[in-house]
């Protein structure tokens, strides 16, 4: 059984800790991670899914100026391929709607095909690329949005 949920502040241990073991997710802070759980700043969220009583997966997401910038997905190694990110995904379209958020952005690396296919299924298209924006090592970034009907 997969929850999604929003994160609080217990969590921030197990998402560092879930980030850490995968090489492609983001090496935030732990005040960076705070931040996204902060009720002092509604523009950041971070949703946690949950699996076997443990933290699997976790999304990433800020507004700005109307539009959401999806900052992050992570699925543990060892939970893909389970429907844990497209759950995790419609979560967080679901919360897009109810904040009436119509607009979706998002930059991967271009060499993750994995993600690129994930993003496309769900609905993103490509709108340009970013070169040389990622470093350790260097990669392009390709830029993929989406519009949410009825938002």
């Amino acid at each position: 059984m997969i929850s999604v949920r929003p994160a609080a502040a217990d969590d921030i241990s197990a998402v560092i800790s879930l980030a850490a073991s995968v090489p492609e997710a983001p090496q935030w802070s732990r005040a960076v991670y705070e931040g996204f759980c902060s009720k002092l700043d509604s523009a950041k969220q971070l949703f946690v899914a949950e699996s076997d009583g443990g933290i699997v997966a976790f999304l990433a997401c800020q507004i700005v100026a109307g539009t959401c910038e999806l900052q992050s997905i992570v699925v543990e190694a060892s939970a893909r391929r389970r429907g844990i990110g497209r759950t995790l995904f419609a979560t967080f379209v679901e919360w897009l709607h109810g904040i009436c958020i119509a607009r979706v952005e998002l930059e991967v690396r271009a060499g993750n095909s994995t993600a690129i296919i994930f993003y496309a299924h769900a609905g993103f298209r490509r709108d340009g690329l970013r070169r040389a924006y990622y470093q350790r090592p260097e990669e392009d970034a390709v830029l993929m949005s989406m519009t949410l009907g009825s938002a």
